[in-house]
Protein backbone atom coordinates (compact mmCIF):
# COMPACT_ATOMS: atom_id res chain seq x y z
CA UNK A 1 0.00 0.00 0.00
CA UNK A 2 1.55 3.31 -1.13
CA UNK A 3 1.14 6.08 1.44
CA UNK A 4 0.14 9.51 0.12
CA UNK A 5 3.04 11.69 -1.00
CA UNK A 6 1.59 14.69 0.83
CA UNK A 7 2.12 12.94 4.18
CA UNK A 8 5.84 12.60 3.46
CA UNK A 9 5.96 16.21 2.31
CA UNK A 10 4.41 17.49 5.57
CA UNK A 11 6.11 15.12 8.01
CA UNK A 12 8.78 16.37 10.37
CA UNK A 13 9.17 12.81 11.65
CA UNK A 14 12.33 12.06 9.68
CA UNK A 15 12.07 8.29 9.93
CA UNK A 16 8.54 8.28 8.54
CA UNK A 17 9.35 10.88 5.85
CA UNK A 18 12.40 8.91 4.69
CA UNK A 19 10.51 5.61 4.56
CA UNK A 20 7.67 7.18 2.57
CA UNK A 21 10.04 8.80 0.07
CA UNK A 22 12.02 5.59 -0.36
CA UNK A 23 8.79 3.73 -1.10
CA UNK A 24 7.78 6.38 -3.63
CA UNK A 25 11.17 6.13 -5.36
CA UNK A 26 10.84 2.34 -5.56
CA UNK A 27 7.68 2.85 -7.64
CA UNK A 28 8.79 6.06 -9.38
CA UNK A 29 12.63 6.07 -9.51
CA UNK A 30 12.73 9.14 -11.82
CA UNK A 31 10.65 11.34 -9.51
CA UNK A 32 12.94 14.42 -9.16
CA UNK A 33 10.94 16.00 -6.35
CA UNK A 34 11.07 12.82 -4.26
CA UNK A 35 14.82 12.55 -4.91
CA UNK A 36 15.43 16.13 -3.73
CA UNK A 37 13.27 15.73 -0.64
CA UNK A 38 14.97 12.44 0.25
CA UNK A 39 18.37 14.15 -0.04
CA UNK A 40 17.15 16.90 2.32
CA UNK A 41 15.85 14.35 4.83
CA UNK A 42 19.13 12.41 4.80
CA UNK A 43 21.08 15.62 5.38
CA UNK A 44 18.96 16.37 8.45
CA UNK A 45 19.40 12.80 9.64
CA UNK A 46 23.15 13.32 9.88
CA UNK A 47 22.85 15.94 12.58
CA UNK A 48 23.60 15.08 16.19
CA UNK A 49 20.05 15.82 17.29
CA UNK A 50 18.74 13.40 14.70
CA UNK A 51 21.13 10.75 16.01
CA UNK A 52 19.86 11.18 19.60
CA UNK A 53 16.20 11.14 18.57
CA UNK A 54 16.69 8.06 16.38
CA UNK A 55 18.20 6.11 19.30
CA UNK A 56 15.26 7.15 21.50
CA UNK A 57 12.81 5.99 18.84
CA UNK A 58 14.57 2.66 18.48
CA UNK A 59 14.38 2.11 22.25
CA UNK A 60 10.68 2.90 22.31
CA UNK A 61 10.15 0.56 19.35
CA UNK A 62 11.80 -2.48 20.93
CA UNK A 63 10.16 -1.78 24.28
CA UNK A 64 6.84 -1.88 22.41
CA UNK A 65 7.97 -5.23 20.85
CA UNK A 66 8.44 -3.76 17.37
CA UNK A 67 11.88 -5.35 17.25
CA UNK A 68 12.31 -5.49 13.48
CA UNK A 69 11.50 -1.78 13.16
CA UNK A 70 13.96 -0.93 15.93
CA UNK A 71 16.62 -3.02 14.19
CA UNK A 72 16.04 -1.24 10.86
CA UNK A 73 16.28 2.21 12.49
CA UNK A 74 19.60 1.36 14.13
CA UNK A 75 21.04 -0.26 11.00
CA UNK A 76 20.34 2.86 8.95
CA UNK A 77 21.70 5.05 11.74
CA UNK A 78 24.91 3.03 11.82
CA UNK A 79 25.45 3.78 8.14
CA UNK A 80 25.82 7.49 8.99
CA UNK A 81 27.64 6.93 12.31
CA UNK A 82 29.68 3.73 11.74
CA UNK A 83 32.00 4.37 14.73
CA UNK A 84 29.28 5.23 17.22
CA UNK A 85 29.68 2.83 20.16
CA UNK A 86 26.24 3.56 21.60
CA UNK A 87 24.49 2.79 18.31
CA UNK A 88 26.53 -0.42 17.94
CA UNK A 89 25.58 -1.50 21.45
CA UNK A 90 21.85 -0.77 20.93
CA UNK A 91 21.85 -2.64 17.61
CA UNK A 92 23.56 -5.70 19.16
CA UNK A 93 20.94 -5.72 21.92
CA UNK A 94 18.05 -5.54 19.46
CA UNK A 95 19.54 -8.20 17.17
CA UNK A 96 19.85 -10.50 20.20
CA UNK A 97 16.21 -9.89 21.11
CA UNK A 98 15.07 -10.22 17.51
CA UNK A 99 16.77 -13.59 17.18
CA UNK A 100 15.01 -15.04 20.22
CA UNK A 101 11.73 -13.10 20.12
CA UNK A 102 10.72 -12.54 16.49
CA UNK A 103 8.26 -9.68 16.11
CA UNK A 104 4.91 -10.92 14.87
CA UNK A 105 3.01 -7.66 15.34
CA UNK A 106 1.32 -6.26 12.27
CA UNK A 107 0.78 -2.52 12.27
CA UNK A 108 -2.83 -1.38 12.13
CA UNK A 109 -2.03 2.31 11.77
CA UNK A 110 0.46 4.56 10.07
CA UNK A 111 1.13 7.50 12.35
CA UNK A 112 2.86 10.79 11.63
CA UNK A 113 3.40 14.03 13.51
CA UNK A 114 3.06 17.20 11.47
CA UNK A 115 5.69 18.66 13.84
CA UNK A 116 7.81 16.29 15.92
CA UNK A 117 9.75 19.02 17.79
CA UNK A 118 7.76 21.50 19.87
CA UNK A 119 8.98 24.51 21.81
CA UNK A 120 6.46 25.16 24.56
CA UNK A 121 6.19 28.15 26.87
CA UNK A 122 4.61 27.22 30.23
CA UNK A 123 1.27 28.90 30.72
CA UNK A 124 0.63 29.23 26.98
CA UNK A 125 -1.71 26.80 25.15
CA UNK A 126 -0.29 24.68 22.35
CA UNK A 127 -1.48 21.97 19.97
CA UNK A 128 0.07 18.93 18.34
CA UNK A 129 -1.42 17.49 15.14
CA UNK A 130 -1.28 13.73 14.76
CA UNK A 131 -2.06 12.06 11.43
CA UNK A 132 -3.51 8.54 11.77
CA UNK A 133 -4.15 6.26 8.79
CA UNK A 134 -5.90 2.90 9.07
CA UNK A 135 -3.69 0.51 7.06
CA UNK A 136 -5.56 -2.61 8.15
CA UNK A 137 -8.40 -4.26 6.24
CA UNK A 138 -11.07 -3.65 8.87
CA UNK A 139 -12.71 -0.68 10.57
CA UNK A 140 -10.67 0.59 13.53
CA UNK A 141 -11.54 2.78 16.54
CA UNK A 142 -8.16 4.19 17.63
CA UNK A 143 -7.39 6.00 20.85
CA UNK A 144 -4.22 7.77 21.95
CA UNK A 145 -1.99 7.33 25.02
CA UNK A 146 0.87 9.69 25.86
CA UNK A 147 4.05 8.70 27.74
CA UNK A 148 7.04 10.77 28.83
CA UNK A 149 5.27 13.81 30.31
CA UNK A 150 2.66 14.24 33.10
CA UNK A 151 -0.85 13.22 32.05
CA UNK A 152 -2.18 16.64 33.05
CA UNK A 153 -0.12 18.32 30.30
CA UNK A 154 -2.04 16.70 27.43
CA UNK A 155 -5.73 16.44 26.55
CA UNK A 156 -6.62 13.76 24.02
CA UNK A 157 -9.91 13.76 22.04
CA UNK A 158 -12.85 12.54 24.09
CA UNK A 159 -14.96 11.80 21.04
CA UNK A 160 -14.62 8.29 19.65
CA UNK A 161 -12.67 8.11 16.37
CA UNK A 162 -13.70 5.73 13.60
CA UNK A 163 -11.39 4.96 10.68
CA UNK A 164 -12.38 2.95 7.63
CA UNK A 165 -9.66 0.92 5.85
CA UNK A 166 -7.34 3.38 4.10
CA UNK A 167 -8.87 6.42 5.82
CA UNK A 168 -6.60 9.22 7.08
CA UNK A 169 -7.64 11.47 9.96
CA UNK A 170 -5.78 14.41 11.54
CA UNK A 171 -6.24 14.62 15.31
CA UNK A 172 -5.32 17.64 17.43
CA UNK A 173 -3.98 17.16 20.94
CA UNK A 174 -4.23 20.10 23.34
CA UNK A 175 -1.09 20.81 25.36
CA UNK A 176 -1.19 22.98 28.49
CA UNK A 177 1.96 23.07 30.61
CA UNK A 178 1.27 24.95 33.86
CA UNK A 179 3.34 28.00 34.68
CA UNK A 180 4.81 26.50 37.83
CA UNK A 181 8.25 25.49 39.16
CA UNK A 182 7.30 21.82 38.63
CA UNK A 183 7.22 22.39 34.84
CA UNK A 184 10.99 22.08 34.65
CA UNK A 185 12.84 23.58 31.73
CA UNK A 186 14.42 21.00 29.40
CA UNK A 187 13.86 18.44 26.67
CA UNK A 188 11.25 15.70 27.05
CA UNK A 189 11.08 12.56 24.91
CA UNK A 190 7.41 11.83 24.30
CA UNK A 191 5.82 8.70 22.84
CA UNK A 192 2.27 8.90 21.47
CA UNK A 193 0.82 5.41 21.14
CA UNK A 194 -2.13 4.90 18.82
CA UNK A 195 -4.02 1.83 20.03
CA UNK A 196 -6.98 -0.06 18.68
CA UNK A 197 -10.09 -0.95 20.65
CA UNK A 198 -9.96 -4.26 18.79
CA UNK A 199 -6.62 -5.10 20.44
CA UNK A 200 -5.51 -2.65 23.19
CA UNK A 201 -2.29 -4.61 23.69
CA UNK A 202 -1.06 -3.57 20.26
CA UNK A 203 0.01 -0.01 19.47
CA UNK A 204 1.53 2.10 16.70
CA UNK A 205 3.92 4.63 18.25
CA UNK A 206 4.97 8.10 17.15
CA UNK A 207 7.75 10.05 18.79
CA UNK A 208 8.14 13.71 19.64
CA UNK A 209 10.57 15.94 21.49
CA UNK A 210 9.13 18.75 23.57
CA UNK A 211 11.36 21.62 24.61
CA UNK A 212 9.93 23.36 27.68
CA UNK A 213 11.18 26.94 27.68
CA UNK A 214 12.33 28.75 30.82
CA UNK A 215 10.32 31.39 32.61
CA UNK A 216 11.57 33.61 35.41
CA UNK A 217 9.54 34.72 38.39
CA UNK A 218 10.66 35.66 41.90
CA UNK A 219 9.15 36.75 45.19
CA UNK A 220 10.74 38.88 47.91
CA UNK A 221 9.43 39.38 51.47
CA UNK A 222 10.71 41.04 54.64
CA UNK A 223 9.38 40.56 58.17
CA UNK A 224 8.72 42.57 60.20
CA UNK A 225 8.06 45.65 58.09
CA UNK A 226 9.02 47.80 61.08
CA UNK A 227 11.35 46.98 63.96
CA UNK A 228 12.35 49.09 66.94
CA UNK A 229 15.26 49.04 69.36
CA UNK A 230 18.00 51.06 71.01
CA UNK A 231 20.95 49.39 69.33
CA UNK A 232 19.67 47.41 66.37
CA UNK A 233 16.69 45.95 64.50
CA UNK A 234 16.40 42.34 63.33
CA UNK A 235 14.56 41.17 60.21
CA UNK A 236 14.08 38.08 58.06
CA UNK A 237 14.32 38.40 54.29
CA UNK A 238 12.82 35.55 52.24
CA UNK A 239 13.60 35.04 48.54
CA UNK A 240 11.57 32.50 46.55
CA UNK A 241 12.30 31.29 43.02
CA UNK A 242 8.87 30.86 41.38
CA UNK A 243 10.39 30.05 37.97
CA UNK A 244 11.11 26.67 36.37
CA UNK A 245 14.90 26.95 36.17
CA UNK A 246 17.77 27.70 38.55
CA UNK A 247 18.47 31.35 39.22
CA UNK A 248 21.18 33.47 40.88
CA UNK A 249 20.23 36.48 43.00
CA UNK A 250 22.14 39.47 44.35
CA UNK A 251 20.86 41.09 47.55
CA UNK A 252 21.29 44.83 48.15
CA UNK A 253 20.10 46.78 51.23
CA UNK A 254 20.32 50.59 51.28
CA UNK A 255 18.80 53.79 52.61
CA UNK A 256 18.70 57.26 51.05
CA UNK A 257 20.75 58.92 53.79
CA UNK A 258 23.36 56.14 54.09
CA UNK A 259 22.72 56.35 57.84
CA UNK A 260 22.41 52.62 58.54
CA UNK A 261 24.75 49.67 58.72
CA UNK A 262 23.46 46.33 57.33
CA UNK A 263 24.70 42.96 58.46
CA UNK A 264 23.69 39.76 56.61
CA UNK A 265 25.58 36.61 55.68
CA UNK A 266 24.59 36.02 52.07
CA UNK A 267 24.90 38.65 49.37
CA UNK A 268 24.63 36.22 46.42
CA UNK A 269 22.24 33.28 46.44
CA UNK A 270 21.44 30.48 43.99
CA UNK A 271 18.00 28.87 44.13
CA UNK A 272 16.60 25.96 42.17
CA UNK A 273 13.02 25.96 40.81
CA UNK A 274 10.54 26.41 43.68
CA UNK A 275 13.27 26.82 46.31
CA UNK A 276 13.37 29.62 48.88
CA UNK A 277 15.83 30.89 51.44
CA UNK A 278 15.48 32.92 54.66
CA UNK A 279 18.26 35.44 55.35
CA UNK A 280 18.72 37.16 58.70
CA UNK A 281 19.29 40.91 58.45
CA UNK A 282 20.50 43.18 61.26
CA UNK A 283 20.18 46.96 60.92
CA UNK A 284 22.19 49.43 63.07
CA UNK A 285 22.51 53.22 62.98
CA UNK A 286 26.00 54.36 62.05
CA UNK A 287 25.77 57.14 64.65
CA UNK A 288 24.22 56.33 67.99
CA UNK A 289 21.61 58.63 69.42
CA UNK A 290 22.12 58.98 73.13
CA UNK A 291 19.30 61.37 74.03
CA UNK A 292 16.09 62.60 72.46
CA UNK A 293 13.09 61.22 70.65
CA UNK A 294 12.83 58.05 68.57
CA UNK A 295 14.15 58.43 65.02
CA UNK A 296 12.65 56.51 62.10
CA UNK A 297 14.97 55.25 59.34
CA UNK A 298 13.44 53.99 56.09
CA UNK A 299 15.39 51.54 53.98
CA UNK A 300 14.81 49.22 51.04
CA UNK A 301 15.84 45.70 50.11
CA UNK A 302 16.53 44.99 46.43
CA UNK A 303 16.78 41.49 45.04
CA UNK A 304 18.39 41.39 41.58
CA UNK A 305 17.91 38.09 39.67
CA UNK A 306 20.36 37.04 37.00
CA UNK A 307 17.41 37.06 34.57
CA UNK A 308 14.04 38.65 35.16
CA UNK A 309 12.55 41.59 37.05
CA UNK A 310 14.17 43.10 40.15
CA UNK A 311 12.08 42.78 43.32
CA UNK A 312 11.99 45.59 45.92
CA UNK A 313 10.51 45.74 49.43
CA UNK A 314 10.60 48.60 51.94
CA UNK A 315 10.94 48.51 55.70
CA UNK A 316 11.86 50.85 58.55
CA UNK A 317 13.81 50.89 61.80
CA UNK A 318 12.66 52.92 64.80
CA UNK A 319 15.87 53.83 66.58
CA UNK A 320 15.23 54.68 70.23
CA UNK A 321 17.63 56.93 72.08
CA UNK A 322 19.61 55.38 74.88
CA UNK A 323 18.19 58.01 77.23
CA UNK A 324 14.69 59.01 76.24
CA UNK A 325 14.06 62.64 76.93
Amino acid sequence: MRLPYVMADQANDLILARDMLERILQDFPEDREAQEKLAQVRERERSREWRDMAIERARWKYQAKYLSEARDILKKLLQDFPEDREVQKELAHVVELYGTEPSTLEARFSVLLVSDILQIEPGQPNTLTLGIMNISTIVQWPYIEVQGVPDSWVTTPQQRIQLLPGQLEHIQLSIAIPKAPESRVGKYSVMLSVKSNNDPGDSSPAFSRWIVLPFFESELEIKPKRARGRWEGNYTIRITNRGNTGQSYKLIVEDAEAALEYIFNEERIFLGPGENVAIKLTVRPIEWKWMGETRIYDFMVRCQPETGVEQVVKASFNSQAVIIG
